[in-house]
């Protein structure tokens, strides 16, 4: 499977890894989980399963 990403999906992924990589060098499972949710949520989304998200 190839996937472009457009410039706002990209930026989102750059969101999600530095925050991931934050929440891993820190000492909160909550916020690991908050982040993967995240994760979860975006590639449901890149795959058309769900709406766009409103921050």
């Amino acid at each position: 499977m190839s996937t472009t990403l457009s410039p706002s999906e990209l930026a989102e992924v750059e969101d999600l890894l530095a925050r991931w990589s934050e929440a891993v060098d820190g000492d909160s499972n909550d916020t690991e989980h908050e982040v993967g949710v995240d994760m979860s949520e975006f590639l449901w989304r890149l795959h058309g399963s769900l709406p766009e998200r409103e921050h």
